[in-house]
């Protein structure tokens, strides 16, 4: 049972980036200064583990019923993985990925290149090319996205600040990828903000730098992102 404890207690230690080490000082630390916290009452506080179940952080796994944990469950089906918390929602990465342009119509939308909401963005890409009959390869894939518990029009093509954001978080994103025998992240990713008329603005998830190719060319993944409120 003890043993128990301290697998749980490493496994979320692990997840938020910490060693073995920082956690016993931690508790080392607490057992000297309050006496409030012993190794021997690890997870016996029933009330602090469902508090923390009902937190949603980065790198936890998002289930088809909305609910959210660390734990890989085998009666649930996993939607996506969570990117980072803002507010009452938080953003989800798709548990696939695709490599296609942006648009092989060279699609011209005018979109406001500050806008920090891929979802908002997606929409007026997806409103253009019906009016125009034109391709936006990247975001109507992404719009379409029907797969592991998620219905088509949820999800949406990511906008760059939230690629950076992905990218600010892809070690635990990708270390509950891995435990699921998924592709992680890796690479140049489109997003939903274009750079001129021909050419839309990709962002390296490596050190989160922004770079430009053309809408046409098959230069980078597509990954879909969807929000949930909690």
């Amino acid at each position: 049972m003890e043993q128990e404890k301290f697998v749980k207690l490493f496994k979320y230690a692990q997840r938020l980036g910490l060693s073995p080490q920082e956690v016993f000082r931690y508790f080392e630390t607490k057992v000297k200064t309050d006496n409030k916290v012993a190794f021997s009452q690890v997870g016996q506080n029933n009330d602090d583990e469902t508090h923390q179940e009902k937190l949603p952080c980065s790198g936890m796994f998002c289930y088809e019923d909305n609910t959210f944990s660390f734990d890989i469950r085998d009666d649930k089906v996993v939607k996506g993985i969570i990117v980072y918390v803002e507010g009452k929602r938080f953003l989800a990465v798709c548990l696939e990925e695709k490599r296609l342009p942006w648009s092989t119509s060279a699609l011209r939308v005018k979109l406001n290149q500050k806008e920090l909401d891929g979802a908002i963005a997606t929409q007026n890409i997806l409103a253009e090319t019906k009016e125009r009959r034109l391709k936006a390869e990247a975001a109507e894939w992404c719009y379409d996205f029907a797969q592991n518990g998620l219905n088509a029009g949820e999800a949406f093509l990511p906008s760059t600040y939230e690629l950076i954001k992905i990218s600010d978080n892809k070690e635990r994103i990708n270390k509950a990828l891995k435990e699921l025998d998924l592709v992680s992240l890796s690479g140049l990713y489109w997003s939903s903000n274009e750079a001129d008329e021909t050419s839309a603005v990709l962002v390296r998830l490596a050190d989160a730098q922004k770079q430009v190719f053309l809408k046409a060319r098959v230069g980078g993944f597509v990954r879909p992102v969807f929000w949930r409120e909690f």
